[in-house]
């Protein structure tokens, strides 16, 4: 799975589902999640530091923080299979002012982003 920004959002809820923002949404079935090998994303506005999937040079919480439910989920799920990038200053991801920083990340992270995946898949 790949997600930038809404979109990174909505590949973690898929697998730890989500309760916290807007209504409840149940997270996919083992029988689905189980073929899952990767997932890598972007300003996540669910990020919280300080996870093992944590990359990136933010030190604050994105604007819908995960809860410990949802960590616990993505824990289980294996964290070795999620690399998520959010950098200080982003406005959505680390409750930052510099929209910049949100649009640019495949500038920075495209090719750490690429190795991750193929070393997940075997490519």
């Amino acid at each position: 799975l790949l997600g930038y920004s809404q979109g990174a959002e909505v590949s973690m809820d898929v697998i730890a589902g989500n309760s916290e923002v807007g209504g409840a949404v149940a997270a996919v079935s083992t029988a689905v999640s189980s073929h899952v090998v990767a997932i890598a994303n972007f300003g996540d506005p669910g990020h919280v530091v300080g996870q093992p999937w944590d990359l990136g040079t933010a030190t604050r919480a994105g604007l819908f923080p995960r809860g410990s439910a949802q960590l616990r989920s993505l824990s289980a799920f294996g964290s070795g299979k999620i690399s998520a990038w959010c950098d200080a200053n982003d406005p959505y991801c680390a409750s930052g002012a510099n929209l910049t920083v949100h649009l640019t990340y495949l500038n920075r992270y495209q090719n750490a982003a690429a190795s991750f995946v193929l070393g997940k898949i075997g490519g």
